[in-house]
């Protein structure tokens, strides 16, 4: 998530892209900060 983020803020700056543009769906756990830093535009399912 985090490469990812950062390669939508490089391309698309700070604003992001419309809600649910990237959708990243995950099995199994994850600690609190999964998708603390994505920016607007990726929604992660876990």
């Amino acid at each position: 998530g985090t490469i990812t983020g950062s390669e939508v803020t490089r391309h698309h700056g700070g604003a992001g892209l419309p809600e649910d543009t990237i959708y990243l769906k995950f099995h199994g756990s994850a600690g609190q900060s999964l998708g603390a830093f994505a920016p607007n535009g990726m929604t992660f399912e876990l």
